[in-house]
Order: C-alpha cells, then structure tokens, then sequence
C-alpha cells in the first residue's frame, strides 16, 4: 500500500476526517489500515484503486442475515431513517408483527422514567396468515437500506421487501404471496382460505375475490388505456377468466364458500363487489335482483349494527338509484347516541371519525357516482329533496362537476376537464344540449348517456333543449323555516 498525498486526501474523503496535524492524520489513517488489514475486511490496492471499489459488495459481507425466525425486537430486522422506523418478527403462530417508532414522539403518561419516556413505539400492523408459520428467512442489505424475506407457511410463502425512505417519513412494506389461487376439478381458479373482516378464514371469501377481480380488470384497462404491454397481462386476463364466480345463496352474496351470513355483521365486506367497487351493478342482467336482496339480508339482522352499517346501506342504496331508501338509513344515525354532538363517533369511549366520513361520502354517492366509465349526475337523488345544488366535485377521469336541480328536475351540469380524458355523462335530463357560447362538442351514446368532447383545461354546461334561463350559478338551496345548526351545544341539537 501507497500513503502518498494522495492517500490521505481518499481517506479524509472517505472516512470524513476533518484534521489540520498531518501527524496527528499519519496516526489515524495507520491505525484504521492496521484494524481493516488484520480483520480482513479491505484488499492490498483499494487506495491505488479507489474508482473500481464494490462499496455494495464490500457492505454485502456486513449484511444481517436471519435463517430462522425473529420473535422478540430484539432480533427484528430494524430500518429507519433518523426518525421514523420499524421492526419486523414473528410475535404468534400465523402472526407477523411491523413495530413503528418515531424519534420526536415523547411519552407524558405517569408511571415512566426519563429515559423511557422518549423510547415510546407509536403502534405495530400484524400480518395474519392463513396458516401456521413455518419459517423466516431475510437479509438486512445495508448498501439499500432495505429488508427482503420469506416467510413460509404451512399453506404457500410470502416475498417481503420493506424498506423506510430516507428522507420522507414514509415506511414501505411490498408482500408477494403465492399458494392463493388454485385451480379446481371444475376448472376455475379458487381462493384458498383468506381473511374476511371481523369473520376469520374462509375459502372463496368475496371479499377477497372483488377486490383480486377489481385488481386485475384495473391493471388491464390501465395497460389498454396507455399502450402499456406488460409481461403480466396474458396473467391478469387469465385470472379474469377463470376466476371463480361469487359464491351466493338464496339471501344473495355469501361470506365465501359454504359460509352464508347468518348473523349480524356491521361490514359490508362481502358485498364490496357492489359499493365501492360497482363489479355488480344494476346495469347488469340480475343485477339488481341480486343487490336488493343481499342488501336486505344483510341490514336485515337486529343486531351487529353500527352507524358505518347504515351508511354503507345507504350508498348501497344509492348504487340501486333509490334515493329515499338512501336517505331513509342516514337519518336511522340521529337516534344512535354513539353520534356526538360534534359530529364525531364513540367507538369503546374514543372518538372517531371514519364513521362520520363514510355518512359524507353517502351524500355525495345521491349526488354524484363515476365509474364502469361514465358520470352519473343526481343518480339517486330523495324525493324529499326536490332542489339540490351541488358544485366542483371530482369525479373520475379528472373532472370537475357541478349541478343544479329544480322541483325535481335538473336544470343544468357544467363539466370541466383537468387532463382531457373522454368524458361520458349519463343524465335524466330531457333532452340535454350545451348551452349557447359552448364551442364543444355533444353526442348521443344511448339512454340518458351523452359523450362530450373536451380538452384538457375546457368545460361544457348542458340545459334541457330549449331552456331560456342563463343560471348556471351553483349556489346554497332556499331552506327558509328549515332546521339548521344541527350539531353543536344548542337547541337544535339533541345530542
């Protein structure tokens, strides 16, 4: 080895040695290459060498290696970046447990000393599987700051990547798993045993099934809409194919197979085909038999509710284009004394806000609803509510929507597009046109639905043929002598 001028300027580089005593330098740099030359761990000729050094190989030989399974933090793979970070081992038979911190969260709680107070685990994810755990193997790669694994268990395995950014406090957690889909005597593709929500384990669980079938049939649509040929596609259009149909009985949409509903149950997670994911549809043959009828089986039990079940039934309802119905279950939460005045929800004495959330957004499915490609203005809109106004609310394809209905008619939709997609309106207006000055364009696609042709940054404003009125300014509804002020400490409020 050479410890010339140059040397010293590649171990400053490297090392970060700030020093002004070339002695004192001399010192150090000998002492590291006498440690790195005894441990083995650096090459005669790396200074000489410097541009062609495997920093990633070199680290490769530090990396932590796990053969066998974590079980407490104290063997968990760790990633971080300063300040948040996570941990991951095995904490029960069919349990993988993700520990997360943050550096700047300090415990107040009574009960712990000054050094624990600021060691504080802000909450963990477990992972459940379906079956037993039979191993864990993984590598802690230094050089990308990155955790792969696998973890095998009695019923197939699962690739695990998790990696923390470092700059941005955002954690990642990428789990690939096989042994989940089979193909059976019949020829279709089935679910093993998976996890149906606050149920447990069950064989062709639908819920599993619309969102694995809702997965696919985006993947597709995204690499038609975009040229994209992707390795996978022959896969994804497979899977489409041979996937084995909703399991149902005579109450409509089961739990999975061999499993009916037969209590109450406050998710509507084996009826996601229907809302949100409109994989059934009233636009399909049976459709709408088959969605009255699990929506009646399902809100039909006495117990098992929650205000998030009647907000789920109530965009269901909206899904049917019954607006009442719609409406009918939004108003059953006034009298759940889990609402507070506030607008939030008690769940176990915490306040809550999903619940709530889930209300509002079955608002807007009376409103508005978009998807199976098409905008649907005031689909499910009460009787009760003969004016209704609504403005700027997105839908999908990026556009802007706002509306006005009068004694039960509609009386105008201005749409404005943010990215130029094909824009596709379905309507109960009689006889839509654009209103006078709009320079787009405006065609006939079948019933109630009419396709506009608008760039990127332009808008449209349809009104019933003939209509002589230029109000096209959203604006609040006249609700003179109406209650309002509803939540607060206040008369009205009987919360």
């Amino acid at each position: 080895m050479t410890t010339g001028p140059q040397t010293f300027g590649l171990m400053k580089m490297r090392m970060g040695i700030l020093m002004k005593t070339p002695r004192l330098l001399h010192l150090r740099v000998a002492r590291w290459i006498g440690r790195a030359v005894l441990s083995g761990i650096w090459y005669a000729g790396c200074f000489d060498q410097a541009a062609a050094v495997d920093y990633e190989g070199f680290l490769s030989r530090h990396d932590l290696v796990w053969n066998r399974a974590p079980t407490v933090w104290g063997e968990a793979p760790f990633l971080g970046n300063g300040m948040l970070g996570a941990m991951i081992y095995q904490s029960g038979p069919q349990e993988l447990r993700f520990d997360v911190g943050r550096a700047d969260y300090y415990g107040h709680r009574d009960g712990f000393s000054w050094i624990t107070r600021s060691r504080m685990p802000i909450g963990y994810f477990i992972l459940e599987t379906s079956m037993p755990i039979q191993a864990i193997e993984g590598r802690l790669d230094l050089w990308n700051a990155e955790f792969n694994g696998l973890v095998t268990t009695a019923g197939g395995s699962i690739k695990l990547k998790a990696m923390v950014h470092s700059q941005q406090m955002v954690m990642m957690f990428d789990l690939q798993t096989s042994g989940v889909v089979e193909q059976g005597a019949d020829g279709k593709l089935h679910l093993s045993p998976s996890f149906s929500p606050e149920i447990g384990n069950v064989p062709d669980a639908n819920y599993n099934l619309a969102l694995l079938r809702w997965g696919c049939r985006t993947l597709i649509e995204l690499c038609q809409r975009f040229g994209i040929d992707d390795p996978l596609l022959p896969k994804w259009k497979e899977t489409m194919e041979k996937l084995v149909d909703y399991p149902t009985d005579g109450t409509g949409f089961m739990i999975g197979g061999n499993y009916p509903l037969t209590f109450g149950q406050r998710h509507y997670s084996h009826l996601l085909m229907i809302y949100p994911l409109y994989l059934v549809s009233v636009e399909q043959p049976g459709g709408r038999e088959m969605i009255e009828k699990s929506l009646k089986h399902w809100i039909g039990f006495k117990d098992g509710k929650c205000i998030y079940t009647w907000a789920g039934a109530s965009s269901i309802a909206s899904a049917l284009g019954n607006g009442s119905l719609a409406l009918d279950y939004l108003i059953r939460i006034q009298s759940d004394d889990r609402l507070t005045c506030t607008t939030m929800y008690n769940e176990g004495g915490n306040p809550v806000m999903e619940s709530p959330l889930a209300m509002a957004q079955s608002i807007h499915e009376m409103l508005i609803q978009s998807w199976g490609g098409s905008i649907r203005v005031f689909p499910a809109v009460p009787d009760a509510w003969q004016d209704v106004c609504f403005s700027d609310l997105r839908a999908e394809g990026a556009f802007l929507v706002s509306a006005a209905r009068k004694t039960g008619k509609t009386q105008w939709i201005r749409v404005r597009s943010l990215a130029g997609e094909p824009c596709r309106i379905r309507t109960d207006m009689t006889k839509p046109t654009l209103k006078e000055g709009s320079r787009n364009m405006l065609k006939v696609a079948g019933q109630g639905v009419y396709e506009l042709s608008l760039g990127k940054g332009e808008e449209a404003v349809l009104v019933p043929e003939g209509t002589k009125h230029n109000d096209t300014v959203a604006g609040p509804v006249d609700i003179s002598g109406g209650v309002t002020n509803h939540f607060g400490l206040n008369p009205g409020c009987t919360r």
